[in-house]
């Protein structure tokens, strides 16, 4: 469970050191300004419909200009995000499969399949497979619904496809492991064969933004306070 915690303080503290070099504080605080001015103007002319519209235009202008100084380190800073998010998700936000519980599993392929092509999913373990293959062409994919037994906590898939062998380990009641797609796949006519893990709580997002938000602004007001010290 630390590595939650652990990425977000990570993510935080990247963000303030994005920020603080692609931002220009004197130009987010004057927007900053503008922007509460005419919030105030509201409730000063809010018996002057004309004053009140014009307020309400500058007020756009000025949200448009904050969020056009912060657009650079937005940028530098999405797909990193995203890299992360992806990653924690494949741990925090899916669970094993419980015992007796289906999921599908798909394999993805780089081709569509033949007539001559032969393909075998089979179970290890604590996993056995329910289903024959069932083909989706436009999809360049093949499905199977598997179920996790009782016989463990770890079970593994093989697919057998003209005469290549693929493996992947299924968890049973045990913790996962990232990405859900299979570790160590070869390259060739199988991109992936992933299972379908059940969904868990998205609880872990708030957590994860609370702390990697208040990380970043200790950070950035540490770094503002340090500066206005040495100057």
């Amino acid at each position: 469970m630390l590595l939650l915690p652990a990425a977000a303080i990570l993510l935080g503290w990247l963000t303030a050191l994005v920020f603080r070099w692609t931002t220009r504080p004197a130009a987010l605080r004057s927007t900053g300004k503008r922007i509460y001015g005419h919030l105030l103007e509201f409730r000063l002319f809010f018996d002057e419909p004309a004053l009140v519209w014009r307020a309400q235009l500058a007020l756009l202008r000025e949200q448009a200009r904050f969020l056009g100084v912060l657009l650079p380190g937005i940028l530098l800073l999405s797909l990193p995000s995203a890299w992360v998010m992806w990653q924690l998700d494949a741990l925090y936000g899916h669970r094993p499969l419980s015992t007796g519980e289906a999921a599908v599993v798909t394999a993805q392929l780089s081709r569509a399949l033949g007539p001559a092509d032969r393909m075998e999913l089979r179970g290890e373990g604590a996993v056995r497979v329910e289903t024959p293959p069932v083909r989706i062409g436009q999809d360049r994919q093949v499905s199977w619904r598997i179920r996790a037994s009782g016989s463990g906590k770890e079970g593994a898939l093989d697919l057998q496809w003209n005469g290549r062998a693929f493996r992947k380990t299924v968890w049973v009641t045990t913790r996962l492991t990232p990405p859900l797609q299979a570790l160590g796949m070869p390259k060739g006519d199988v991109e992936s064969l992933e299972v379908d893990y059940p969904k868990t709580s998205a609880q872990w997002i708030l957590w994860f933004a609370l702390l990697s938000s208040a990380t970043a602004a200790l950070c950035l007001r540490w770094t503002v306070t340090g500066r206005r010290i040495m100057t």
